[in-house]
């Protein structure tokens, strides 16, 4: 019977470890989840915003500008 005892102590402390393993998996996933959907929204208003001041700029529309300034 010893053997069984140690049996039961060792799956009760493997399942205990699995129920941690899982309740630090869920975090995980919320988190990430959080994440993306907060930078969802982010992304294209902080490119937006480098767009309107400036920040990429259209090569063709570049040449075209300077084209008609210097002619």
């Amino acid at each position: 019977m010893v053997y069984g005892n140690a049996t039961q102590t060792l799956r009760t402390e493997q399942q205990t470890e699995a129920t941690q393993k899982e309740a630090e998996t869920s975090e995980k996933i919320a988190a990430r989840a959080f994440a993306q959907s907060y930078l969802a929204d982010l992304v294209p208003c902080v490119f937006g915003m480098l767009s309107e001041n400036g920040y990429f700029h259209d090569p063709v529309e570049q040449g075209m500008i300077l084209h008609l300034i210097l002619f």
